[in-house]
């Protein structure tokens, strides 16, 4: 289905039925991972991409709205006869992160077990109730009852597995919670094969008309979770859109580094459009389904080229120079070189670039002779990589690369770069 956004921006949404034993294992991919190939990257690490799943449930939908004061309620639980979770470290994480926030407060569960829960929900209605839920623990999928469930504990310390059905039963009643966040494996997955494909913690969540459910698809280390969290609430107590706090949490997951980024899982069910920095991306390159129903919103089509200076023809730069600019197919090896019109000598090799995750390269460019001379800052694409020689003869010769050429005008001192 394609439908009209502003400015001219499309959103994309591929409906995808999870009862159909055909289709159903195309619910449980990593959609997370959706890569362009033509700017080398994940979309789930951009700031100007959004991938959300919907739940295409009965259920009414309604308006994902913080009012000025957001309140927190936090529920970390740790069984003793269950793998040990670093709590004192996630509880600080948050803390840290809504620390001097005007209009943000956490409460932290006293006891976390499903009973305590409740009585906190319901004593909070007489002042408001909380916005969000926080669960921080261990999650699975128990294949005896055929539904995920939350490890809360019991009175005595030891762990209590609350199901999917039973847990969005308990919270259903309490419309002022607007995102439940599980930061809990495997609480954003229905099993491929499961009769019922809505029978994830998530999922079950969503049926229950909950606009905004943030999960874990698969196994999530301690580490990993702490992070995302932290990250997470930091950009949320700052007034972040929801899916730009999201994408926040998944970068602090990429710089410990981990491959972990991708298991966060968010579902929304709401009255109005998510709230994301739109952007444009190459027409084609993506794929898109639902789990249920997945989203990816972009603009229009760009004309994309594989390799770009910054700099324009004629520019005037000084004798030692930066040069920037865009490398996007990341099969192709580049290289720089610099040459002396006047002379017909190379003065500089510089190769292969090394663009970043978003394309971008830069080299230190030296140039030599008198103010006012001319020279060709000549790039050069390749299939194979190349030696020095080879790639002065392949470049004076243009043969089997492809040529990107910029003629610069060097003064000791420019007066714009």
């Amino acid at each position: 289905m394609l439908s009209g956004c502003p400015a001219n921006l499309l959103s994309i949404k591929l409906r995808i039925d999870p009862e159909d034993p055909k289709l159903a294992p195309i619910a449980s991919l990593e959609w997370e991972t959706l890569f362009d190939p033509m700017r080398h990257l994940f979309l789930s690490l951009s700031d100007n991409h959004c991938i959300v799943r919907e739940l295409d449930a009965p259920a009414h939908r309604r308006t994902l709205k913080f009012p000025s004061f957001i309140r927190i309620l936090s529920v970390i639980s740790n069984p003793r006869d269950a793998t040990p979770l670093d709590v004192d470290l996630e509880r600080r994480k948050i803390e840290d992160a809504c620390k001097g926030v005007s209009g943000v407060a956490v409460t932290f569960l006293k006891e976390p077990t499903i009973a305590a829960l409740r009585r906190a929900l319901l004593t909070s209605e007489a002042e408001g109730g909380f916005h969000v839920l926080h669960f921080a623990g261990h999650g699975n999928w128990s294949a005896a009852a055929k539904q995920g469930y939350l490890l809360f504990e019991s009175t005595d310390g030891l762990g209590h597995p609350v199901g999917a059905f039973v847990l969005a039963d308990l919270v259903a009643r309490f419309k002022t919670l607007q995102v439940i966040v599980l930061n809990a494996c495997d609480t954003g997955v229905s099993m491929p094969g499961a009769k019922n494909p809505y029978a994830g913690v998530a999922e079950a969540l969503i049926l229950r008309g909950f606009p905004a459910v943030l999960a874990m698809q698969s196994r999530v280390s301690d580490q990993a979770a702490i992070a995302f969290s932290g990250s997470f609430y930091e950009c949320l107590a700052k007034g972040y859109p929801l899916e730009k706090a999201v994408t926040e949490g998944r970068l602090a997951i990429r710089r410990l580094p981990s491959v972990e980024w991708k298991v966060p899982v968010l579902f929304l069910r709401t009255a109005q459009r998510p709230g994301v920095a739109w952007s444009r991306i190459a027409a084609g390159s993506l794929i898109l389904v639902a789990g249920l129903s997945l989203f990816v919103l972009f603009g229009p089509p760009e004309q994309t080229t594989i390799f770009s200076f910054d700099l324009q023809d004629g520019a005037i730069v000084g004798t030692e120079t930066t040069v920037t600019g865009t490398a996007t197919n990341p099969n192709l090896h580049y290289y720089l070189l610099v040459r002396d019109p006047s002379r017909r000598c190379w003065l500089q090799t510089n190769g292969p670039l090394i663009p970043d995750h978003r394309g971008r390269w830069s080299v230190h460019a030296h140039f030599s002779g008198n103010p006012g001379q001319t020279y060709e800052l000549i790039a050069v694409a390749s299939s194979r990589s190349l030696a020095n020689e080879s790639l002065v003869s392949c470049a004076e010769s243009e043969k089997g690369l492809k040529r990107f050429v910029r003629v610069v005008r060097v003064e000791p001192n420019p007066s714009s770069p």
